[in-house]
């Protein structure tokens, strides 16, 4: 009798347990047909629409053919920058505009005398690594989150707009040696005789500062000409950023400034403000030629302000 009862109680649960799979089956199968559903709709209204149809033909125009009309006409439009073309790789520069190819790149020294040896090295490495891949970056760089990303995205949209409508700014995709994409804004006030719009001033942010919305501000109010860039994984830009991909980054920047926007190094200044000023120094020792150096509330090592803070 009791394995009579076994049997069927195990049944029933089994009948139960089956029944909310197939439930849960169907509600999949749903929600997938009525995602289908809105995905045909939404192209449907696309195809329908002349503005959208204009601009997919303005993108794709852009990247096939590379050409300045296309590009000034791609500018006129918004969207998601993953899709914008490549307006300059790191390796587009030539001698004769003042590029270093072929010098080797000035790396930033690293202590390592105080680092402890042996067994303990090995654990303070895969505890140091593992910190710094998951929340450690994320407290350094809390701009590269998504979190913040989505608080300040309708602000970043605004300034970006602002910067492109009122001040003429120009956005292009800079590609580095890493293949990262960095999102930069330049703003020309070149004009003969203007000896502050005949400089640069390449602006670097914060941890969680933005071009659209940082220190970039400051040097156009006053008449020089600007190029604002993101650091990877900020806003447009892709990838991460760690100390590599920073130098990688501001490489194919100032590449870009001095190759295709022709400006010599000796009519470029670097402003940075915070962990900024690590990204500047590195610029400012491999490229010793720049004007001037600004450097606002910056600091040579992270460590002693992790203490403080503890």
């Amino acid at each position: 009798m009791w394995n009579v009862f076994k049997m069927w109680y195990v049944s029933k649960l089994w009948l139960w347990y089956v029944s909310k799979l197939w439930h849960a089956y169907k509600m999949r199968s749903v929600s997938k047909l009525c995602c289908a559903g809105a995905f045909c709709i939404r192209g449907l209204g696309r195809l329908t629409n002349a503005d959208y149809t204009t601009f997919v033909k303005v993108l794709v125009d852009a990247i096939n053919s590379h050409s300045v009309p296309s590009t000034k006409l791609l500018r006129r439009y918004d969207f998601e920058f993953w899709a914008w073309p490549v307006d300059f790789r790191w390796d587009d520069s030539g001698e004769s505009k003042g590029e270093r190819v072929g010098r080797p790149k000035v790396q930033v020294p690293f202590d390592r005398s105080q680092e402890p040896k042996g067994v303990k090295s090995l654990v303070y490495s895969v505890l140091s690594y593992c910190a710094i891949h998951t929340f450690g970056r994320r407290m350094v760089y809390p701009g590269a989150t998504s979190l913040m990303q989505m608080l300040v995205g309708g602000m970043l949209n605004q300034g970006r707009a602002a910067l492109i409508e009122e001040k003429k700014g120009e956005r292009a995709k800079v590609l580095t040696e890493d293949l990262n994409e960095i999102d930069t804004m330049f703003v020309d006030k070149r004009s003969p005789g203007s000896r502050k719009g005949n400089t640069l001033v390449v602006v670097f942010e914060g941890n969680a500062g933005f071009y659209e919305m940082g220190c970039s501000g400051t040097p156009i109010k006053y008449g020089y000409s600007v190029l604002g860039w993101n650091h990877p994984g900020f806003a447009g830009s892709s990838g991460a950023p760690y100390p590599d991909a920073e130098q990688k980054a501001i490489d194919a920047v100032m590449q870009y400034a001095i190759s295709r926007l022709g400006f010599q190094p000796d009519s470029i200044v670097l402003f940075a403000w915070s962990i900024g000023g690590y990204s500047a120094s590195w610029a400012a020792m491999n490229y010793p030629d720049v004007k001037h150096v600004i450097l606002d509330a910056t600091f040579d090592d992270i460590v002693p302000l992790a203490r403080i803070c503890t």
